[in-house]
């Protein structure tokens, strides 16, 4: 039983090979711990606020857009929300009118926002000159 098990199973009993010598590791600054938990010699390098800046949307259909899905988005947290309540407690129906005052919410929202987003990027890089 012993002869079977002994090609598959180490044999502990051999004596360590010189790698793993603590007596033959590296002492001093060029040890891996001293390596490996110090900072980097150069730090890298400052940034800044020309690298910060976003660059200019050269689309504006695009900005348009994303504008237009905020405006929807205002529309149905800030219109339809209290509308919903007000129709449900008063008990009246809005009918048509619901649908126009979240139409004219997105709308008026939307183009604020593109008005606004447009005057803050064209300040804003005029700024940085």
């Amino acid at each position: 039983m012993d002869d079977f098990w002994a090609g598959y199973v180490p044999d502990h009993r051999q004596p360590a090979s010189e790698g793993s010598d603590p007596a033959s590791e590296r002492r001093g600054w060029g040890r891996a711990s001293i390596k490996l938990n110090t900072k980097p010699d150069r730090l890298p390098a400052r940034m800044g606020q020309v690298d910060l800046l976003i660059p200019t949307s050269s689309d504006r259909l695009l900005l348009l857009g994303a504008c237009l899905v905020c405006g929807v988005c205002i529309s149905v947290l800030w219109g339809y929300v209290p509308l919903f309540l007000f129709t449900v407690l008063a008990g009246v129906s809005f009918g048509g009118w619901l649908w126009t005052s979240l139409t004219a919410i997105a709308l008026g929202s939307a183009l604020m926002l593109f008005a606004i987003a447009n005057k803050r990027e064209r300040g804003y890089a005029e700024s940085l000159d």
